[in-house]
C-alpha cells in the first residue's frame, strides 16, 4: 500500500514539470524549495526600449536690407556728376544693378556715379542681383538751356534834362591882402587911452585857445591884457579856406564861454565878456573881439576892411 502512494506521487510530479515545460515556464531552479535567498534573474529596467528625438530649435532668421546714401539731390551743370552709395546687409558678396528711368536727363554707370545730361528729373534704381530688393533715388538737373529765354531789358526811358536854375551870385570873396596887424594898431590911436596889453605866444594861445596853434594861418593877431581885470581882448587870423574858417570860429566862442563861465574872474569881465564879446568872420578873416565899451565900434571898423 506504501509501494502503492509513492509512485502516484512520482507520476503526479513529473506531469507537472512535464506541464510546466510545455507552458515555456522557466524550469531553471537555484537553490532549493525551503530556502527563502533563492534568486530569480529579472529583466534589466534601467535602459529604455528607445530614444526620443530632440525637440527642433528655431535659428534666427537674417534681415537684409539695402539703402543709398541719398534719395533725392541736384545737379545744376551738364557733365556735373555725384556718386551713390549702397548700403547692403544681409547679403554675401552682393552685385549692384544700376539703372535711369531716363537716359537723356541723367545717366548712371555701373559704380553708382550719376552724370547730369540735360534739364529734367530722373529715377535711379539700385538692384541687389539675384534678389528682389530695390531702392530708388530722385536726381533733378536744374540746368539752364539755351532755350530759356532771358527776361526782357527794362524799358529805356528817355533821359530828361534837369532844369536848369539861374547860376546863384558869386559871393565876392574877401580882399586878397588885409593887414590885420595894421588894423590892430589903428584901434588905439592914442597910446595914453589904450591898456597894456601883451602878444599871446603859442604857450598862451595853447592854453586859451587850444587846437588854434594846429591850423595852418596867413595871418594871426592875438593880443590880451596885462592886468585880469580889464575886459579886453583881440584875436584876429587868417585863414586857408572855409573849413578852417568854420573850426577857428567854434575855437573862439570856446573861448567865450570859457570866460563867461570863470567863476573866479571879476565881475565886471565876466559881464563884458556876456554883453559885448563878438566873434565876425569876412571870407576867410575871423577875429574875436572884446573891447569894453568900444566893442561895436572896433567891430564897424574891421568889417570896413572888405
Amino acid at each position: 500500500m506504501k509501494h502503492i502512494r509513492l509512485f502516484a506521487l512520482g507520476t503526479a510530479v513529473v506531469l507537472s514539470l512535464s506541464l510546466l515545460t510545455a507552458c515555456g515556464g522557466d524550469t531553471s531552479v537555484s537553490g532549493s524549495v525551503s530556502d527563502p535567498d533563492v534568486s530569480v534573474s529579472q529583466p534589466d529596467v534601467s535602459a529604455p526600449d528607445h530614444i526620443l528625438p530632440a525637440p527642433p530649435v528655431d535659428m534666427p532668421q537674417v534681415i537684409a536690407y539695402l539703402a543709398l546714401n541719398k534719395t533725392d539731390f541736384t545737379l545744376k551743370a551738364v557733365g556735373a556728376s555725384y556718386k551713390l552709395i549702397p548700403d547692403i546687409f544681409g547679403i554675401e558678396d552682393p552685385v549692384v544693378l544700376w539703372s535711369s528711368s531716363d537716359e537723356s536727363v541723367a545717366t548712371v554707370d555701373d559704380k553708382g556715379v550719376v552724370t547730369a545730361v540735360a534739364a529734367g528729373t530722373a529715377t535711379i534704381t539700385a538692384a541687389v542681383e539675384g534678389t528682389d530688393m530695390t531702392v530708388t533715388c530722385t536726381v533733378r538737373c536744374n540746368i539752364k538751356t539755351e532755350e530759356t529765354p532771358e527776361a526782357p531789358a527794362p524799358e529805356q526811358k528817355p533821359e530828361v534834362e534837369p532844369e536848369q536854375k539861374p547860376a546863384e551870385p558869386e559871393v565876392p570873396a574877401a580882399p586878397a591882402k588885409v593887414d590885420l596887424a595894421a588894423f590892430y594898431a589903428s584901434i588905439f590911436p592914442d597910446p595914453d587911452d589904450a591898456p597894456a596889453m601883451v602878444a599871446m605866444e603859442s604857450d598862451a594861445l595853447d592854453a586859451f585857445y587850444a587846437g588854434l596853434n594846429a591850423i595852418s594861418l596867413k595871418q594871426k593877431v592875438a593880443y590880451m591884457p596885462m592886468m585880469t581885470a580889464v575886459p579886453c581882448e583881440i584875436v584876429m587870423v587868417e585863414c586857408a579856406n572855409a573849413a578852417d574858417v568854420a573850426a577857428v570860429k567854434a575855437i573862439f566862442n570856446a573861448r567865450i564861454s570859457a570866460q563867461v563861465d570863470n567863476h573866479f574872474n571879476y565881475p565886471m569881465v565876466i559881464e563884458a565878456w556876456e554883453r559885448e564879446a563878438k566873434v565876425v568872420s569876412n571870407g576867410n578873416f575871423v577875429a574875436l573881439l572884446v573891447v569894453s565899451g568900444m566893442t561895436d565900434e572896433v567891430v564897424a571898423n574891421f568889417n570896413a576892411l572888405f
